[in-house]
């Protein structure tokens, strides 16, 4: 199943800027890392200059997205993004053609109820 961990906060926790860089450093370095060993397809930042949401996209396969969000090296990026990073969540999305078999097996689900 094609799919996405979103990754989405507020900004960064006041005087840890410098870790927040070297946070970014560590996870493009993961990212390329996983992208080179095909366990994700690609991986994307969107930073808000106007001071709102920023996220961070990861793509790939739902199977081997979660195999390497729980994954040693991703617990400790996450820790450190939960301790650096206002309000930081994540979670898992369908995308591409996953999102028409979601959304068929949510209606197919929906119309048992009624």
């Amino acid at each position: 199943m094609q799919s996405a961990i979103v990754y989405r906060w507020s900004g960064t926790v006041p005087g840890r800027e410098v870790a927040s860089k070297q946070l970014m450093n560590d996870t493009n370095a993961y990212c390329d890392k996983s992208v080179a060993d095909g366990v994700i397809t690609d991986y994307a930042w969107y930073l808000s200059g106007q001071g709102g949401i920023h996220l961070l996209i990861v793509r790939g396969e739902m199977e081997q997205l979660s195999a390497m969000a729980s994954s040693p090296e991703m617990l400790v990026l996450n820790t450190r993004a939960g301790l650096i990073n206002s309000d930081l969540s994540w979670g898992y999305y369908a995308t591409g053609d996953s999102v028409v078999a979601l959304a068929d097996l949510f209606y197919d689900t929906a119309a048992q109820l009624t």
